[in-house]
């Protein structure tokens, strides 16, 4: 074939660069593609098969079809073959109406023949004519129906990418699709990974529809469109087994901006992504318009124009989606722009003042089993309930804020109901459930608890709702003896449920006890709550087991690159809890020295930035919102991560959500690697997001879509967002120190991703005991791009104030005299000025820099 290669590039029109070499033969009605990839040294060429430089067009005269298709050779529909996804025998009638609902709203977009690709009538127009034109060539395609121009060429910037700028117009009347060409023909067995990044990913083609399509575990074996609702970036990867990344990419503006109509645009899609063509060859396809969406209906004479591109280089899947979204997407733009109308810290405090007010945060107090407890209320969707649903959230951000804030009064007025609560929670009666959570949600009219998943009984809630919640409070309380006794019981259940190969079940039915959801694996972190009993009990069976539980979830889900959620009124569809795989592998690392976990926590990382939008390009355009102008950046989706992604996840009709719980972990992975692009999604995510946040409670909403609603029917995610922000600042802080103010880490918090908690023990700011001061701030600053965070010496009156600059630009602080004499510390613990009782302190921070200030009464010594 090279020696073809060479002969072509004589006579063929071509497109070269130091990357990239493609020929282009016509041969009267088809164009081939003859593509040769260099290696970064120009030495050695990947030459895979010759593929097609021709565009396919769909089409429908009329509307396509929405009727349900069958997915396997028993002609079963999706509620055939798995009725466990809508929730057979799970729910009494109460629940059904809801559910029901709410996956009609999913399984007509998944079922038809659009997504299935098998719309319309497929044609692939013929080729005209292949001319070299100017620095690139051109491309004619003709049929009865339409007419194609593509115009190919290099990327100046980027020696690897090939720009087609296409211009189609319609000859007839009706509903049209493009999809992009199979520039290469590719082996099967070559496959070494797959990304369509927000649907699915793997290192194999599984023919398992609904683990591939509707969990993301491997690679559909047939063409699946997916829309660009839930695409965390508008492209698709494959890497090859030769060390070639081949990327489909869409030009930026080619899919919907989310924000049109106020956000209403969030539900439709001018662009698709698959990764097999229409005929079932394994290759990344773009498709524009979507059949039957809009910009598709078009009147002879009409056209339509739009621009995509190809990424072709030797380097990993991941190099190339950093590519996309850091080179095509620009992501790194909503840094320089972002403006924060209030401080972090300062959202924090008017939090907890929030939650201090029983009325407003909707605290609820009950009784059952002769215990007072308490929770929040829980207005949202609950088998069984009569709007009596209460929950708790982060336990870590509660007893910190109850043991070391002035606000509120948290240990007396919440602090013992939820303990309580955490004591009722737990069955301890003897039996097959003996030990094990009863339920996240408790019902006070009913007095009884349930889960989001109705008659299930999951392992990883007894992981979540008793080892890791018990376990946080031991932190904060370790001498109670009745809560350790629980934790005991919650680690035994575990052990008795876990298999021999190291795994549980996914869920078991109440009553009979019959494992259900047998078609997929627990690709959860489970084993966590085994780790953690390890850590506060100290036996050694805990953290042999749960070696065993974690070694399986690397071999089974990490490498393989399929995970399993934990919302149970979605079944499961992957979510946040791979963010919890990764910093559990980080802290089984740090107990073992074992590098095989602290490789699966970085992998883990790299996966999970597919669960954020790296699009669209930040703008700091006006854009009209509510009648008024305001800068595109405020409302947009870039940096954030979903709840679910895919063909069911609440993104598509909801968006993104505002618990970024991963910002502290892709901190910690940053530290770990170096890799500038995980500190980027973690302070793109924290940063200047007050647009979604309400201005009466400091709270932002769980979902984009509803913008500054605030908490609305969850007024315990204030708690989670406390307890994400603290473990972000805490963890830039340790970061910009190098680790000179280093703070002892909790455990992770139930259950929407990798929080860690702080406070229970002191830490030290370069070289001195400290102890985190949560609420009240020493400084009044107005900049709301800094941030301060107070540490009260555990011996003497010494305060440390730690300011972090929050943006790109450097600042310039004049800040009130003290009342003791200030040093001005850098971010090393040098000393920088001393600055006497009264006087004015000037600081200036660099940009994304940190300094502290130290306050005593004492003679001021430098700290080195």
């Amino acid at each position: 074939m090279q020696t073809q290669t060479q002969g072509y590039a004589q006579k063929s029109p071509a497109l070269r660069s130091s990357a990239v070499e493609i020929n282009f033969e016509h041969d009267g009605s088809a164009v081939r593609s003859i593509v040769r990839v260099h290696d970064k040294a120009g030495t050695r060429a990947i030459a895979p098969a010759d593929g097609s430089a021709l565009f396919g067009m769909t089409f429908s005269a009329g509307p396509p079809d929405p009727k349900v298709l069958p997915i396997n050779a028993k002609g079963q529909t999706f509620r055939e073959a798995y009725p466990e996804l809508v929730f057979d025998e799970v729910y009494d009638s109460k629940g059904d109406d809801w559910i029901e609902k709410m996956w009609e709203r999913s399984f007509v977009p998944i079922s038809n023949a659009v997504t299935f690709d098998k719309a319309g009538d497929y044609t692939q127009p013929t080729a005209t004519a292949v001319r070299s034109m100017g620095d690139g060539v051109l491309i004619s395609q003709k049929s009865d129906r339409a007419s194609i121009e593509a115009a190919w060429r290099i990327d100046p910037s980027f020696p690897t990418d090939i720009i087609v700028d296409v211009t189609a117009t319609v000859h007839q009347s009706g509903y049209y699709s493009f999809s992009s060409p199979q520039l290469l023909s590719v082996d099967p067995s070559q496959l070494a990974w797959a990304t369509t990044p927000g649907y699915f990913q793997g290192r194999a083609i599984n023919s398992d529809i609904a683990q591939s399509m509707i969990y993301g575990q491997g690679v559909p074996d047939r063409s699946i469109l997916a829309r660009e609702r839930t695409l965390s970036a508008p492209a698709s990867i494959l890497d090859l087994k030769s060390g070639l990344s081949i990327a489909t990419i869409a030009a930026p503006g080619l899919a919907q901006d989310p924000m049109e109509d106020n956000g209403k645009a969030r539900t439709r899609s001018r662009m698709a992504m698959s990764h097999m063509t229409r005929e079932g060859a394994l290759f990344p396809i773009l498709h524009h318009p979507v059949l039957g969406e809009e910009g598709s209906k078009r009147a002879a004479g009409e056209t339509i124009t739009f621009s995509m591109r190809y990424s072709l280089a030797k380097r990993s899947w991941f190099e190339t989606y950093k590519h996309i979204a850091r080179d095509i997407y620009a992501s790194l733009t909503y840094l320089d722009i972002a403006k924060p109308e209030t401080s972090l810290t300062e959202r924090v405090r008017r939090q907890l003042v929030y939650l201090s007010d029983p009325k407003a945060s909707r605290w609820v107090v009950a009784k059952s089993e002769g215990r007072e407890i308490g929770a929040q209320e829980y207005n949202g969707w609950v088998p069984y309930k009569d709007n009596d649903a209460i929950k708790t959230s982060d336990l870590g951000a509660m007893w910190l804020s109850g043991t070391r804030s002035s606000i509120g009064d948290f240990g007396k007025t919440r602090l013992p109901y939820v303990r309580n609560l955490k004591i009722v929670q737990q069955d301890r009666k003897p039996g097959f459930t003996h030990g094990a959570s009863r339920g996240q949600y408790y019902l006070t009219k009913s007095d009884r608890f349930v889960e989001e998943s109705g008659k299930l009984i999951e392992p990883i809630a007894t992981s979540y709702y008793t080892a890791m919640d018990i376990g946080t409070i031991l932190l904060f309380e370790p001498g109670d003896k009745e809560l350790r006794e629980a934790l005991r019981l919650a680690a035994e259940r575990l052990l008795k449920w876990q298999r021999s190969d190291g795994s549980w079940a996914v869920a078991y039915m109440e009553g009979s006890h019959e494992e259900r959801y047998k078609f997929v694996k627990d690709l959860r972190p489970t084993f966590y709550g085994l780790l953690v009993a390890y850590k506060v009990l100290g036996d050694d069976r805990y953290l042999k087991a749960a070696r065993k539980g974690a070694d399986w979830l690397v071999r089974e889900a990490v490498e393989n690159g399929h995970f399993l959620g934990v919302c149970g009124d979605v079944a499961h569809v992957n979510d946040f809890a791979t963010a919890q795989i990764g910093q559990a592998m980080l802290e089984m690392y740090d107990i073992t020295g074992d590098a095989r976990y602290k490789a699966a926590a970085i992998e883990t990382a790299r996966i999970y930035t597919m669960s954020i939008y790296t699009w669209p390009t930040p703008s700091a355009k006006p854009m009209a919102f509510r009648g008024a102008d305001i800068p595109a950046w405020t409302k947009t989706q870039f940096g954030l991560g979903f709840e679910h992604g895919g063909h069911r996840g609440s993104a598509r009709w909801s968006g993104p959500i505002l618990l970024s719980t991963y910002a502290g972990f892709f901190v910690r992975i940053h530290e770990l690697t170096k890799d500038p692009f995980f500190l980027e999604l973690a302070r793109s995510a924290a940063i200047g997001r007050d647009g979604f946040v309400d201005d009466a409670t400091s709270v932002a909403s769980y979902y984009w879509a509803t913008f500054d609603a605030g908490a609305g029917p969850f007024p315990h995610h204030a708690w989670w967002q406390i307890g994400w922000i603290v473990d972000y600042l805490m963890s830039e802080v340790e970061l910009r120190s190098s680790g000179g103010i280093k703070f002892p880490k909790g455990f992770m918090t139930p259950k929407v991703g990798p929080t860690l908690s702080y406070g229970f023990k002191p830490g030290t700011v370069f070289g001195h005991k400290a102890q985190l001061s949560l609420g009240e701030p020493a400084f009044a600053i107005a900049d709301a791009a800094i941030d301060q965070i107070v540490m009260k010496a555990v011996e003497g009156d010494d305060q440390f104030v730690v300011l972090l600059n929050d943006s790109a630009a450097p600042r310039k602080l004049r800040l009130p005299g003290a009342t003791t004499q200030a040093d001005v510390l850098s971010a090393t613990g040098v000393s920088q000025q001393q600055v006497a009782a009264g006087l004015p302190i000037n600081i200036d921070i660099e940009s994304f820099g940190m300094r502290v200030i130290r306050l005593s009464n004492a003679a001021n010594k430098a700290l080195r």
